[in-house]
């Protein structure tokens, strides 16, 4: 029944403010979400060293309970990051060979301890970064794929220390 209330209060506040402005607030919602968008992915374009790989930070499948929600990159030897969106999820640029990046993970409202990984990279490629629940370690897949099973992921991937 609560949820018929809020439904009613939420159209009675429709017809009040009017279709049209609603409808534009809703546009304009869109339209600024997009700007921040195109806007961090050319910052994060400008950072960008020569054949940098993307490094996507969140999994796709949001049901698989085996793995963090989103991973944090704080900094890459020692310098801040720009997060930009690779394919509706969040992606840093990394540059080409040995890697130092500081990290952690967020589990729904938690977060793991920072932790400093070394990762190796290849030229322009597209890499995932996990956290297994279980066992509180970090995996490093290339290529971007949906996640369907763990053990596959952990056949194809690289398990960092």
């Amino acid at each position: 029944m609560a949820r018929i209330g809020i439904f009613r209060k939420l159209f009675n506040f429709v017809e009040e403010f009017g279709y049209l402005n609603t409808l534009g607030l809703i546009l304009l919602g869109v339209v600024v979400s997009l700007l921040v968008d195109y806007y961090k992915k050319r910052k994060a374009e400008n950072k960008k060293v020569e054949g940098a790989s993307i490094l996507v930070l969140e999994k796709q499948n949001i049901y698989n309970k085996d793995l963090a929600d989103k991973i944090v990159v704080k900094e890459v030897y020692g310098e801040k990051v720009t997060e930009f969106t690779y394919s509706g999820r969040a992606a840093i640029y990394i540059g080409p060979g040995s890697n130092e990046i500081v990290v952690y993970a967020k589990l729904g409202n938690n977060k793991t301890e920072a932790k400093k990984l070394n990762i190796r990279i290849d030229y322009d490629k597209v890499y995932t970064l996990y956290y297994l629940i279980q066992t509180n370690q970090y995996l490093l897949c290339e290529g971007y794929e949906f996640e369907k099973d763990v053990n596959v992921l952990i056949n194809k991937g690289q398990i960092l220390q």
